[in-house]
């Protein structure tokens, strides 16, 4: 009897795993996610983008508000005021990356660490992945805050490998794990978004989570406006950035 109950439930296991649903391809995962977030003809529409939010250091009691530019191909330009610290920037010209702080002054990022930020800010990224990455493979299924994800690894062309996850049935990104390269060194960071809406036909996360060095904090969006008017000079460099660069006032 024992034996035969044996037999029954190895053939039942081989069952399930011939029956089970094989995995998507990594490609057609972020080709899906791009679809039902709004199509690549929507994504394309967008030329500028301004971005508010309230960023919130978990259990710190620290409020910040920050404000995002992006332009085509690839400018962009952040600025975070923290209540009682000051306020940091950083940005890229589309070619010179760079962050300054009242505290440390300015910092040109140089090597992977400017290849990661150049990807982040060509505002059409999600939907140029094919020019960014050189490997995506769907390593498995996951389960994430009571929902079932597809597991998806990115190699890039610069830079480490980051792991995502899309949800099996609604294929929207729910969380991000990556290697970042900083001034400190490798950095592990997650990051956790949810709360999405349409935004001129392209669904957007409006809440952000992420844990960086053993520090959470929650990123809070606004408001999300495209195609509006920015000013040339706000992607133009610094003087003190200009001076390390070594590139003329």
């Amino acid at each position: 009897m024992k034996r035969s109950t044996w037999i029954l439930l190895t053939l039942a296991a081989g069952f399930v795993l011939y029956a089970a649903d094989p995995l998507p391809t990594g490609e057609a995962i972020l080709d899906k996610y791009i679809a039902v977030t709004g199509g690549k003809a929507e994504y394309e529409k967008v030329r500028t983008q301004i971005s508010n939010a309230v960023m919130e250091f978990t259990g710190k009691g620290v409020k910040a508000n920050m404000t995002m530019y992006h332009a085509e191909p690839a400018k962009s330009y952040t600025v975070v005021e923290i209540e009682g610290i000051g306020k940091m920037e950083e940005g890229t010209d589309g070619s010179t990356v760079w962050e300054r702080s009242a505290i440390k002054g300015p910092r040109i990022k140089t090597g992977e660490e400017r290849a990661v930020s150049l990807r982040g800010a060509d505002i059409r990224h999600d939907i140029r992945w094919r020019d960014y990455f050189t490997k995506v493979e769907c390593t498995g299924i996951e389960p994430i805050d009571g929902r079932i994800c597809y597991r998806v690894v990115l190699t890039p062309r610069d830079g480490q490998p980051e792991t995502r996850y899309y949800d099996k049935t609604s294929f929207l990104l729910v969380r991000t794990n990556m290697i970042m390269k900083t001034e400190m060194g490798e950095v592990p960071a997650e990051s956790m978004v949810s709360d999405y809406r349409k935004v001129d036909g392209v669904l957007m996360p409006f809440l952000v989570k992420q844990k960086v060095l053993g520090q959470e904090f929650t990123v809070t969006v606004q408001s999300i406006k495209n195609n509006v008017e920015i000013p040339k000079d706000r992607f133009a460099l610094p003087d003190d950035v200009k001076a390390l660069a070594n590139l003329p006032k």
